[in-house]
């Protein structure tokens, strides 16, 4: 008889975003998103077949998130559309990824 699972894939996605929000993504082990569980690493690779596989959908369902929840602050988008327009670099400083940072400003 095949053991039963004692953890969802978005359970464990959870807690691997856990993990990167409150550790950063070098922290992103499967030692650290068991112990978010309070289990060993091994219902991990239950579900993935890597770390690799698991960062891959941490970082697809975080970049889902910035583009349907993460609002832009009202007249940014409008704001730096008018400097590019007028030939005004412009830089963003942003703790997140550029990717997550233009997922949020494409969104709104």
């Amino acid at each position: 008889m095949a053991p039963r699972v004692k953890f969802q894939k978005e359970e464990i996605i959870a807690a691997a975003l856990n993990v990167v929000r409150t550790k950063g993504i070098e922290a992103l082990t499967a030692r650290e998103v068991g112990a978010q569980l309070q289990v060993s690493s091994r219902p991990i690779f239950t579900w993935f077949d890597s770390m690799e596989d698991l960062k891959k959908e941490v970082s697809r369902m975080a970049m889902e998130k910035y583009r349907t929840k993460v609002p832009v602050k009202n007249g940014a988008k409008e704001f730096l559309i008018w400097l590019k327009q007028h030939g005004i670099c412009m830089a963003i400083a942003t703790s997140n990824s550029i990717e997550l940072a233009a997922a949020a400003l494409n969104a709104n």
